[in-house]
């Protein structure tokens, strides 16, 4: 899809906050990378707020 196809701007914010998150799952999947603990919780993080924000609207 990507930021410049989005007619409404107020979903710019929420798809670029999910860009981290599957860059470390592609690393993940592609490249056997190691995520540990911290990112976990950071994932998590990202995406509870995604989720409060989605629905908020």
């Amino acid at each position: 899809m990507g930021l410049g196809k989005i007619r409404d701007v107020s979903r710019a914010p929420v798809i670029a906050s999910i860009e981290p998150v599957t860059a470390m799952i592609a690393g993940f999947i592609i490249y056997n990378e190691v995520i540990g603990a911290a990112n976990l919780v950071g994932i998590l993080f990202v995406l509870a707020s995604i989720i409060i924000i989605v629905k908020a609207r």
